[in-house]
């Protein structure tokens, strides 16, 4: 666990100094975040709170709605922003050759960079959500109802979106690290918008509630799936193949 800490510091500091994606991954996760709960509340949220009896549970629904946008946009931003130009450095300039001929083992190269790649996502996700959350309630909620939360839509939001990009973060780096950076960042690059849009449009339009048991459900059965690839594909990081990759 140490060895792992070590390549986790190390992974962090190299993705610190990439300053370029700094620059551009927090404005536009800002901005994404803000346009995607702007219009939650302005199509939703809104309207019931104009009604003459505004209906809790449906709230309820769109506070978690806001959750999940904030957490599943940030942490999947933050993971594109820094995956690819980490990977590209990395092996153009042998680190990960370098690494392998120290006592580090494969898997410990392997976790200790995926979390460092997963970890400030993570941070910011959790930031914003929370962020977001109360926000929406000072501005809507508050004090006419009281606060607005749903304990299903905050282990959706907060528990299976980490689990889900996690293991998605460990899977794409098998595939960076045993093939071109670049297979690993077109992976990437289309999951985020492909599983925002689908879970957002799944509440949106086929009514089901982002506060609900199901949409939970549903959430950690796809980090379960994507744990099971995961563990599908490991067998092919071995250091053969990390190094003839570069």
């Amino acid at each position: 666990m140490s060895k792992i800490g070590l390549v986790f510091v190390a992974g962090i500091k190299n993705i610190f100094r990439v300053k370029i994606a700094l620059i551009i991954f927090i404005p536009l996760t800002l901005i994404v975040v803000g346009g995607m709960v702007t219009l939650v509340c302005l199509l939703l949220i809104r309207p019931e709170m104009a009604s003459a009896s505004p209906d809790r549970g449906a709230l309820e629904g769109y506070i978690s709605l806001v959750l999940y946008s904030a957490a599943i946009i940030s942490i999947g931003v933050t993971l594109n922003s820094t995956l690819f130009h980490t990977l590209v450095k990395e092996k153009a300039r042998g680190n990960l050759t370098a690494l392998l001929a120290t006592p580090l083992t494969v898997s410990e190269i392997w976790l200790g960079k995926s979390l460092a790649l997963f970890i400030p996502g993570l941070v910011l996700g959790i930031l914003l959500s929370a962020l977001s959350w109360l926000v929406v309630n000072l501005a809507y909620f508050l004090p006419d109802i009281g606060f607005v939360f749903s304990l299903e839509g905050a282990v959706s939001s907060l528990i299976a979106v980490p689990l889900i990009y996690l293991f998605f973060g460990m899977f794409v780096h098998v595939i960076g690290l045993t093939s071109k950076p670049a297979t690993g960042n077109v992976i990437a690059q289309v999951f985020l918008p492909v599983i925002a849009n689908v879970m957002i449009q799944i509440v949106v339009r086929s009514g089901m509630d982002a506060g609900s048991w199901q949409f939970m459900v549903m959430n950690l059965g796809l980090a379960v799936a994507i744990g099971g690839l995961v563990l599908g594909v490991k067998s092919r990081l071995t250091p053969e193949r990390i190094v003839i990759s570069g």
